[in-house]
């Protein structure tokens, strides 16, 4: 296994505190921030409540941002960008008066982020974790403990699963591969298309402890990221049958998975070592063998976005308070 040479570049510095992140290409992407007030008397989320969320874009990767859209008292976040519709779609997070938690409901902007208009009531209107849609109708959303589908954009919801398992273990990822989601329920792996009941279990390996899990739906492969007693492994699925096992050199004990992408003909698993001061460490597989880059706990890493093989990532210094956008290709 040999070291990354692949450098990190800074972008720029915020002083705001950064929601989410999106691209779909290279050069295009989105970015939402918190501009928050610390004027007045302390209360629950009062930076949320008063503070003023400010979504911006860029056309060159991230090097400069222009300020499309500022709403004072809400913020939208957890952005998904529709080729289909060529819509953007965004959680919407609103605190009324006297309410000791947010109301959240989706929204979505037909002009990549200058307008937005309401899209869909949420099953739970108190607690989201994240949510995909095929199209302007087909959709789901999870919660830390349930994930729901709709066929009617949101007028109904029906309940797939209930999960007592925490969001980082238990986790239900993003995918969609044709109307198929895949996610991770209880340590069993689930294909599920709501709309036609189809449910189906992929074959894990014995001791086998799934972490995360990512589809490529050009090729109809999944793979499947986990853990055996003594080893990280990274399974390969065709057609929903297991078709290769491979060991992951992850050494660090304690070994806190924050990202697990696949890019062009790239792997990339992401993780903290439980400290106080997280160290970071990237171990990114290309066609040749598996490459690791260690960095300083110092700075945390509060978000991650992927498109191919482009990695941008927000961190912040501690004690400090100060964010940094960094970026990297992973050139071949």
């Amino acid at each position: 296994m040999g070291n990354i040479s692949y450098k990190w570049e800074i972008l720029g510095t915020f002083d705001n505190e950064i929601l989410s992140l999106e691209f779909i290409s290279p050069s295009k992407g989105w970015m939402s921030e918190l501009l928050i007030d610390k004027t007045g008397e302390p209360e629950m989320w009062q930076e949320y409540k008063k503070g003023t969320n400010r979504i911006q874009v860029t056309g060159d990767g991230g090097k400069t941002w222009k300020i499309i859209y500022e709403s004072p008292g809400s913020f939208i976040e957890q952005f998904q960008y529709m080729d289909t519709t060529r819509w953007l779609l965004g959680v919407k997070s609103t605190y009324q008066e006297g309410e000791g938690r947010p109301d959240f409901m989706l929204y979505k902007s037909i002009d990549e982020g200058h307008h937005w208009e309401a899209f869909c009531q949420l099953p739970v209107p108190h607690s989201i974790e994240g949510f995909y849609f095929f199209d302007d109708y087909k959709g789901y959303v999870w919660t830390l403990a349930k994930l729901f589908a709709t066929s009617d954009r949101g007028k109904t919801w029906n309940l797939i699963t209930s999960t007592d398992m925490p969001y980082k273990t238990g986790k239900i990822y993003r995918i969609g591969l044709a109307n198929f989601f895949y996610f991770i329920d209880n340590n069993e792996v689930k294909k599920v298309n709501p709309w036609e009941n189809t449910n189906i279990y992929l074959t894990l390996p014995i001791d086998f402890k799934a972490k995360d899990i990512f589809a490529n739906p050009l090729q109809s492969k999944v793979y499947i990221l986990g853990q055996t007693p003594s080893r990280w492994h990274l399974l390969e699925y065709e057609n929903d049958q297991l078709v290769s096992t491979e060991v992951v050199p992850i050494k660090e004990k304690q070994f806190e998975l924050e990202a697990f992408v696949y890019g062009k003909n790239t792997f990339q698993v992401i993780g903290s070592t439980l400290s106080f001061f997280k160290p970071y460490h990237f171990y990114v597989k290309d066609p040749t063998a598996w490459h690791k880059e260690s960095l300083s706990g110092k700075k945390n890493f509060e978000y991650f976005a992927f498109w191919e093989n482009h990695t941008w990532a927000v961190r912040i210094a501690l004690f400090q308070g100060n964010r940094e956008l960094l970026h990297r290709e992973i050139t071949q």
